[in-house]
Parts: C-alpha cells; structure tokens; sequence
C-alpha cells in the first residue's frame, strides 16, 4: 500500500526506511535551492533612461551572476539548447510589457521565444537605437572654436576635416 510522504509523493511501504530519509533530506535540499533567490535586480527596460545595449549589458552580468544560461564544458547539444532557452525565456521575462510588446512586432510572424537572444537583443538594438537628428549635429559641427590650450596647428587641421566633412555630406 503506498504511503504519502509529501504532497503528490507516494511511496511503497517495502523502502526501507533509511532510503526514505534519504530520499526527504534531498528533496528539501533540491526545493531550497529551487526556492533561494536570484542576485541582483534587473528592472524592466526603459526607453527614456538608457539604451538597450546598456541594459542588455546589465542582463549579461545579471546571468553570470545567476548562472542563467551557462552549461558545462562538453556538454550535449540539448543542454547547450535548453541553456539558450532559459537566456531567452528570462530576458522576455524581465524586459517588461512595453518592450515585449515592442519585441513581438518586430518578431512578427515568429514568436520571440523562437529566437536566439543573440537575435532578439539585436532587433531590440536596432529599434531603441537613439536617432541622429541632422540638424542638430551640423550645428554642433559647425560651432567649433579654437580652445585656449589648442595650437593654431591643430585648431586648422580640425576645421580642414569639417570642411571635407561638409564637401562630403552635400
């Protein structure tokens, strides 16, 4: 007759008892170390307070930290596999609704969670990659001025690239 030990855990009652005991202690070592918390915190991707790169760097030190997505040398092509899944599945976790919802059209027909997150962190590059305003960088281009400490050599050479630059962009 089999005998409940923890829930959905039934056991026969020909174990003997000293395999039981053992097999209670490496449960509970199993689900403490399932239950111990991650290190660090990686808050949701905002658009208005960094890049993307710079939050994807911070994602890559957030799964060194947690062991996300590593394997052992030599592992199998399934773990390597599984290794890359968990990376993906944690980053769609953590980049929050907006940006998900951001990730999903610009994988659309394909589902994210079947892109590397190689893939994926390069499309959310691309799209949150701040944009160049022309006007803006001609006038800082153009409003250069010779520094106290700047030879007149120097302050020369700078304003004959400006207007080979000039040349080149017309």
């Amino acid at each position: 007759m089999p005998l409940r030990l923890l829930p959905g855990l039934l056991l026969h009652r020909m174990i003997p008892s000293n395999i039981v005991s053992l097999f209670c202690d490496f449960t509970l070592v199993v689900v403490a170390a399932m239950a111990s918390s991650l290190l660090g915190v990686i808050g949701e991707f905002e658009p208005s307070t960094e890049t993307f790169t710079v939050y994807s760097e911070r994602l890559d030190q957030f799964f060194v930290a947690n062991n996300i997505g590593s394997y052992p040398t030599g592992a199998s092509e399934a773990v390597i596999a599984a290794a890359a899944k968990k990376k993906v599945a944690v980053m769609i976790s953590v980049i929050g609704k907006k940006t998900y919802s951001v990730l999903h059209d610009l994988c659309s027909p394909v589902n994210p969670k079947d892109k590397t997150f190689e893939q994926l962190c390069e499309l959310l590059q691309q799209q949150f990659k701040p944009k160049q305003l022309e006007v803006a960088e001609s006038y800082r281009f153009h409003r250069c001025f010779q520094e106290e400490n700047e030879t007149v050599s120097v302050y020369s050479a700078c304003y004959i690239w400006r207007r080979l630059a000039i040349s080149g962009n017309s």
